[in-house]
């Protein structure tokens, strides 16, 4: 997954997400994810990465409170 700046323009994203999409169906790159232990993941469109950002954000966000560690930055 790609970050870009909340007020990049949808053609931008959508354009870095297709680009991203076809990189990571290469053999070689999919290899090198593999040997590296990272796992693959599922291709997601780019409103799903959102969703999924968000709700990662919400439920780490309780563990950092429950454990009291927030705003120890």
């Amino acid at each position: 997954m790609l970050l870009a700046p909340a007020k990049t323009p949808r053609d931008i994203v959508a354009k870095l997400h297709g680009e991203l999409i076809d990189i990571l169906a290469l053999p070689e790159i999919e290899t090198e994810i593999l040997r590296l232990g990272m796992l693959p993941f599922e291709n997601r469109s780019v409103e799903g990465l959102q969703d999924f950002v968000k709700s990662e954000t919400v439920r780490w966000g309780k563990v950092v409170q429950q454990a009291g560690i927030a705003g120890s930055e």
